[in-house]
């Protein structure tokens, strides 16, 4: 593997950067990610946001409100919407939240959602997938853009300036020190106020960093088009897993697959079975498509069954009450089919089924088409996510005999364009959903 490091020369100028900001893994310090020497990506002192939930696209809500009953509010949109990234409000309101819509021609638009609703930033066209920020504090708004006076007491808010290297179907990353991004020359590209490291990994243009925790990211590369499948926009896929540690500017592991493919965007950092791991979608023409389980050194750990050919949508992993599972969409396009994996013995295992749902329409680069959290404020995670219809979102519940059920739904009014988005509101949630007549905005006090 090759490795070059190019120092940047030119004078950096150092910035002062305040106010509490939630970082990547989870955590907060007292500082934005550094702004770099080819200037800042977004304004100093703000949080982000984006379409999986967070930086690792875990699609899991920490917080807990009952939408199932919860007041439904309509936004209405200019053109048909494709990406939400939601914002807790200013104040916390459990019945009050931000929501930044891309529309199919990537132009955005954010409203305020509570009493009403109101439009509080016009962004231009944006790149997409998108990141989005909001000011976490009224001090920090002298450094917002794309503002407006009635947008005060909401904070103002944004979508994050992609860098001009940024490959075209991915997301920069913040770190502690800058940007981590894979750029259009498939180099992974760590930007900070020191200068900028890359890292020759032949990324595919949609690969994207996810945080694994103490400064490592985790990372596809190897583009290769030896699986046709082409089911997620290209028929581009990954052949190498990567981690990076940022701090020591260096890649600490590279595992390369010889026949197979990982058929996705990013691994998924989870926590299961005891193991803190990464995990994949593996594919190939021969044996199909199965779920794998590396941990952080990049050895496998676990395999799950293979059902021939055909995408597994790797959804989330969480404990929906039969102890803590991996949700998956088993083929979206042909079988439909929810399975639930459980990691013990050594072993990836499905323990329950429901079919007639499907989480993702074929060629579309949006996968975060299900949501994960306790939605009806019962004490339990439900699993969120489009009937074959896409027209409705329908929770579903496990039970400890390893049977599933579908608890409640929401009608969406026309068929699924977006991903299913949600933000916790700090005393509540809220879920988006968005259809050609506009986005949908369920709120959930908890």
């Amino acid at each position: 593997m090759r490795r070059s490091r190019r120092a940047v020369l030119d004078a950096t100028v150092a910035v002062s950067l305040a106010g509490c900001v939630t970082t990547p893994d989870g955590s907060t310090d007292g500082s934005s990610p550094s702004e770099t020497v080819d200037g800042p990506l977004a304004p100093a002192g703000v949080q982000f946001a984006f379409a999986g939930v967070d930086a690792r696209g875990s699609r899991v809500l920490d917080g807990v409100g009952d939408v199932a009953t919860g007041a439904e509010t309509q936004i209405p949109t200019r053109g048909t919407p494709r990406w939400l990234v939601g914002h807790p409000a200013v104040g916390r309101s459990p019945t009050a939240s931000v929501w930044t819509v891309v529309a199919e021609n990537g132009r955005a638009r954010t409203h305020h959602v509570g009493d009403g609703v109101r439009l509080v930033a016009e962004h231009g066209r944006v790149h997409t997938p998108p990141v989005g920020w909001r000011a976490s504090d009224r001090d920090a708004q002298a450094d917002a853009v794309a503002r407006t006076d009635t947008d005060v007491r909401d904070g103002s808010v944004g979508v994050v300036t992609p860098p001009p290297a940024l490959a075209p179907h991915t997301h920069p990353v913040p770190t502690r020190r800058g940007w981590l991004f894979v750029a259009g020359d498939g180099r992974l590209v760590h930007r900070h106020d020191a200068g900028r490291v890359s890292f020759d990994i032949d990324a595919p243009p949609d690969a994207r960093p996810v945080p694994v925790g103490g400064g490592r990211y985790a990372v596809y590369g190897g583009a290769t088009g030896r699986y046709r499948h082409g089911a997620l926009g290209d028929s581009v896929e990954a052949s190498r897993l990567l981690v990076v540690d940022t701090a020591a500017e260096q890649v600490v592991v590279d595992h390369s697959l010889e026949r197979s493919v990982f058929e996705g965007f990013a691994p998924l950092p989870v926590e299961i079975g005891g193991v803190s791991g990464l995990l994949t979608t593996v594919a190939d023409a021969r044996e199909g498509a199965r779920l794998r389980l590396y941990d952080t050194d990049g050895d496998p750990r676990a395999t799950g069954p293979v059902y021939g050919s055909g995408w597994r949508h790797r959804l989330c992993v969480a404990d929906f009450g039969a102890g803590r599972e991996v949700a998956v969409l088993r083929k979206p396009h042909v079988d439909r089919t929810v399975e639930f994996y459980r990691f013990d013995d050594g072993e990836l295992r499905v323990t329950a089924r429901r079919a007639g749902y499907s989480t993702h329409t074929y060629d579309s680069r949006v996968l975060d088409g299900a949501l994960a959290g306790d939605l009806d404020a019962d004490g339990t995670v439900e699993l969120l996510l489009p009937r074959t219809s896409r027209e409705r979102l329908d929770a579903i519940r496990r039970s400890g005999d390893d049977s599933t059920r579908a608890v409640w739904s929401l009608p969406l009014g026309g068929r699924l364009t977006t991903n299913v988005a949600g933000v916790s509101t700090g005393e509540g949630v809220a879920v988006a959903a968005g259809t050609a007549d506009g986005v949908r905005v369920w709120h959930g006090p908890g």
